[in-house]
């Protein structure tokens, strides 16, 4: 079981470096000095939902595989979240309350753009995800390394 998870992990962590390494020089052109066009606001805001997507399917692997299965309801993302950040029976914390706050971040911007529409993106709300997108994947990595060692 644990073999099997450390496999699908490592894919998805594959995926996320592919994913931000593929749109590295539009998140790299970016700064809080120029505010981005339209189009480059949309496609960033693409790029936050698909990348915390990435992060939630490694945690719903450890939720089904270790333990037993995903949170279920209306509030499942949270409580998927929030349940990576406590030991269970069979497995210690995946992540620290530190990492599960910037997290959070990431989970609610997805929830406003599944939900709402392009137009209503504000780069002043994004830019702070957009601009640490990547130490936030090297902080998770390092966390994700931790755990999967003990």
């Amino acid at each position: 079981m644990w073999d099997k998870l450390r496999k699908q992990i490592a894919v998805n962590r594959e995926e996320l470096n592919l994913l931000l390494n593929k749109f590295n020089s539009l998140i790299d052109n970016v700064s809080t000095e120029r505010e981005p066009t339209p189009v480059e606001i949309t496609a960033l805001a693409a790029i936050l939902n698909s990348f915390y997507n990435g992060i939630e399917n490694i945690f719903k692997r450890i939720a089904v595989l270790i333990d037993g299965g995903c949170p279920r309801g209306d509030s499942w993302h949270t409580e998927l979240l929030t349940a990576m950040t406590k030991s269970t029976t069979y497995r210690s914390p995946v992540i620290s309350d530190q990492m599960c706050q910037s997290l959070k971040r990431y989970m609610d911007f997805r929830h406003f753009f599944v939900h709402g529409y392009a137009y209503q993106l504000e780069w002043d709300l994004m830019s702070p995800l957009v601009l640490d997108c990547k130490r936030t994947l090297r902080l998770l990595e390092a966390e994700l390394n931790e755990f999967l060692k003990r």
